[in-house]
């Protein structure tokens, strides 16, 4: 189920404002849920992104615009 409330600026960066389930990501992608959580979980640990509640914040857009551009 996506809850929307706005895409917006804050302090800490870019916050998602639309819940996807790593499932729902891994579907999008063509990869395993697994492989989602491992990667979002290694870009937390990385601090390029938040995960809080379900919600994403991009904290460094700029380092996944440059991983983006490897591809």
């Amino acid at each position: 189920m996506r809850t929307e409330t706005g895409n917006s600026r804050t302090r800490d960066g870019r916050h998602i404002g639309f819940k996807l389930s790593q499932s729902e990501i891994a579907q999008l992608l063509g990869v395993t849920r697994e492989a989602v959580n491992k990667q979002l979980n290694a870009w937390a640990r990385d601090g390029i992104l938040t995960l809080e509640a379900g919600y994403l914040t991009l904290r460094k857009q700029d380092v996944l615009k440059a991983l983006s551009a490897r591809r």
